[in-house]
């Protein structure tokens, strides 16, 4: 086998398991259909008091939140239907 052969095996290897994995990769990342808006979750938040928000992740169907309330960095997970913190610790 030549060399030319061998990279272009080695080429739609590469390819077919990127094509394989990338659902993997996204799995856990979209939002449920039934899911507030964005912009109305960080509303909710500030009027609790979180502010600045400073960082936004969405995982496995919950908002994953840094935000600052009292002067203390806080990380929240947010349910994305309800807009509710359902885990709330202190960042350090």
């Amino acid at each position: 086998m030549n060399n030319k052969s061998v990279q272009n095996k080695l080429l739609k290897a590469v390819l077919l398991a990127s094509v394989l994995l990338t659902p993997l990769a996204f799995a856990g990342k979209l939002l449920p259909d039934n899911a507030k808006p964005l912009s109305k979750v960080i509303e909710m938040l500030e009027k609790k008091g979180y502010h600045p928000i400073i960082d936004v992740e969405l995982e496995r169907g919950r908002w994953e939140i840094e935000a600052f309330r009292d002067n203390v960095k806080r990380e929240l997970k947010v349910d994305a239907v309800t807009g509710e913190i359902v885990s709330e610790r202190r960042d350090d």
